[in-house]
């Protein structure tokens, strides 16, 4: 016969065994108002509702709980809340990474059935990121709406006068997207009355304007109008899906002299029926700042006028751009003196389709590196500006490095299994390679 303590034990066991085990006996399933609503409410909803860029709505348990094995499965993934920047580098404002604690909520949740639970044990939803609102002081837009026909691809540049009388800074950037079926993305173009390329500048524009007999004008790269030639621009401000309002670094913004113009691209996509757009850039202004800012695009020149090459069934074409870009920026950026240096706010990439890595970096005069955002896995279809917790330095000596790897082999699906020759183009078939920074006077 046992012996009581190990009789006990056995009994023990037998209980536990029944029972699932004390730590699952005691375990409670997540639920929709307790637990994931709150997170839903701070990270997905500001795309997921109606109007927005997200494919469906999530702004209710009864449109959430049939796609809760997608939501488990996409925070998992890490594709969703998108956040391209690979970790390990540096801090960014505005993360909405989520941490593995709340990862598994989504997926107990999941597994557990999705249940909705007791409404009235709503949690305080989590604060929303990346979504500062702030006033704006002036809209630019065309004079009218623009008809948009099926192209696809359509380039419409506007050429407006910038209605202030004095000097302003531009310190924040945010949109008034009127027609999202068909907005691809924003750009605009600041031409001054100082610019490097004399007053003639201003009589090109008009004539661009004048030569093509719909409102606007065609445009190709930037603000040019004419498909054989490209013309230095300082780059106002920038805008693609899924980005939300952008303050510029505290203290900073970029300066705007009185008789300036501004040219807004349109780059619209359009497959289907013509359809109106009248979307406008809405601009945050302040009379003075402590540091002049611009944007300022890093590639290599040579892409944009000798080509690209990524060749079909190619899984893998890295291509780089690294220099002091200062010489470069010459053109680019105007009102910011650069010969101490420059400090850096924030980054962009921009690729196209075919993308699947971006990286940009500081080599060092000393040789070490530091990287400034590497995105991977590239999204096309969330690009968005990184916005850096610390600003970096870039000094006599360093050099700035660009690099963007393309896959173009039947296995990236963005080639229909079908790939095709590729090289540097506007199209949204053709490929890019941009790194831009927000970056201050030292």
């Amino acid at each position: 016969m046992a012996s009581a303590p190990r009789l006990f034990v056995f009994l023990l066991a037998l209980t536990t065994i029944a029972c699932g085990g004390t730590e699952k006996a005691d375990a409670v399933a997540p639920t929709w108002h307790a637990d994931i609503a709150p997170v839903v409410a701070g990270r997905c909803v500001s795309c997921h509702q109606e109007g927005e860029i997200g494919p469906f709505p999530l702004t209710s348990y009864a449109e959430a709980a049939p796609l809760a094995e997608a939501l488990a499965g996409s925070v998992e993934d890490r594709t969703m809340p998108p956040w391209g920047a690979e970790a390990g580098h540096r801090a960014y404002l505005a993360d909405p990474s989520l941490d593995a604690d709340t990862i598994d909520r989504f997926r107990a949740w999941a597994d557990a059935g999705a249940p909705e639970g007791d409404p009235s044990q709503v949690t305080t939803p989590w604060p929303a990121v990346g979504l500062e609102a702030f006033e704006t002081d002036l809209v630019l837009r065309a004079p009218e709406p623009y008809t948009v026909t099926g192209e696809p691809d359509d380039y419409r540049c506007f050429v407006l006068d910038w209605p202030e009388t004095e000097t302003r800074y531009v310190t924040g950037i945010t949109t008034e997207v009127d027609n999202s079926e068909v907005v691809h993305h924003i750009a605009a173009y600041l031409f001054r009355p100082d610019s490097i390329l004399g007053d003639g500048i201003f009589d090109q524009l008009a004539a661009w304007d004048d030569a093509d007999p719909e409102l606007g004008y065609q445009c190709y790269g930037g603000p040019s109008g004419s498909a054989g030639s490209q013309i230095p621009a300082i780059q106002l401000a920038q805008w693609v899906p899924g980005m939300g309002a952008l303050p510029l670094p505290d203290g900073s913004g970029i300066e705007v002299p009185p008789g300036s113009q501004i040219v807004l691209q349109m780059h619209y996509f359009n497959p289907g029926p013509d359809q109106p757009d009248h979307t406008g850039l809405a601009l945050r202004l302040a009379e003075s700042v402590e540091k002049p800012g611009a944007f300022a695009p890093w590639l290599s020149a040579e892409w944009p006028l000798a080509g690209m090459s990524i060749p079909a069934g190619a899984d893998e074409v890295v291509h780089t751009a690294q220099d002091d870009p200062r010489g470069f920026f010459g053109f680019l950026v105007e009102g910011v003196e650069l010969s101490d240096g420059f400090d850096i706010h924030s980054a962009l990439f921009h690729m196209h389709n075919l993308g699947v890595r971006g990286e940009l970096a500081l080599q060092h005069a000393d040789g070490s590196e530091e990287m400034i955002l590497a995105v991977d896995p590239w999204d096309f279809d969330w690009q968005r500006v990184y916005r850096l917790a610390e600003p970096m330095e870039f000094r006599d000596g360093d050099e700035l490095r660009v690099s963007c790897t393309f896959d173009n082999s039947p296995e990236n699906p963005a080639t229909g299994g079908a790939p095709s020759d590729v090289t540097w183009g506007e199209g949204t078939f053709d490929e890019m390679c941009v790194g831009n920074l927000f970056i201050t006077e030292p």
